[in-house]
């Protein structure tokens, strides 16, 4: 019986703790923004990855929307949210350029957007990039964080930015599977080609969650590579001239 007492009693301290902890975040008087301190794992989407590859052809411009919160609790008025562009470097980093690459913060086409509405303490801002012919070569990339104005203050340091990387290439995604062996832009093309689905990150965590779909999609690329071999004369390779292959499962 003591031990079930003092486990209650150790339990009600760390609830205390954690209401504290939490009304201190959202009733400290300040009226502040960020990309979602109060929010557990928000710095997951921290950076995300874009390609014009899967658009139409006439798609001039497509757009990327992040979350965004204001701390201090809800107000009985809209309230304007301002971004920045952040330069940022490393190797082979190209930064995009406002009015050129995406359209600019200011634009007023998205100041309907950049707005926290009367109530709310969470909106979705979007930025737009712009297909340019740059994108066939290149991969850009913006960065921006939160600026201070006369409705927010900024929030807490570390969420104050978010990164957007977009290009008009295919990339390996981060869950490229063993089953389709070693990752090539030519050889994505190719199971594109040969399947009806985009094989983007997203498309691969649902094929992974069925252990089945592993022998199913090398088979069907299995096949379909042989038959494009059999009626060509020179074997597919990809683009640094080796020869594209699949595992046998």
């Amino acid at each position: 019986m003591k031990l079930i007492k003092y486990f209650i009693m150790a339990l009600v301290i760390l609830t205390t703790g954690a209401c504290k902890k939490e009304e201190i975040k959202q009733y400290s008087g300040k009226q502040m923004i960020d990309f979602g301190s109060a929010v557990v794992g928000s710095l997951v989407d921290s950076t995300q990855n874009f390609t014009f590859y899967y658009s139409q052809t006439s798609a001039t411009q497509d757009t990327a929307w992040f979350d965004i919160y204001a701390l201090g609790g809800p107000v009985a008025k809209d309230r304007k949210i301002s971004l920045r562009q952040v330069a940022t470097t490393g190797s082979g980093v190209i930064n995009a350029l406002p009015g050129v690459d995406y359209k600019e913060f200011s634009d007023p086409d998205l100041s309907k957007w950049y707005v926290m509405k009367a109530g709310a303490v969470k909106t979705r801002i979007p930025i737009v990039m712009l297909r340019t012919e740059k994108l066939e070569t290149t991969n850009l990339t913006l960065m921006f964080d939160v600026v201070a104005n006369g409705d927010f203050e900024v929030g807490v340091s570390g969420y104050l930015w978010r990164k957007l990387i977009f290009t008009e290439q295919l990339s390996k995604p981060f869950n490229w599977p063993s089953f389709l062996g070693t990752y090539s832009v030519e050889k994505h093309k190719f199971i594109i080609a040969n399947s009806d689905l985009r094989w983007d990150s997203a498309d691969i965590a649902l094929i992974l969650a069925a252990y089945s779909n592993a022998y199913y999609y090398n088979a069907l690329f299995v096949q379909a590579l042989n038959e494009y071999n059999n009626t060509h004369e020179e074997p597919l390779r990809d683009e640094n001239k080796d020869l594209i292959t699949f595992p046998i499962y």
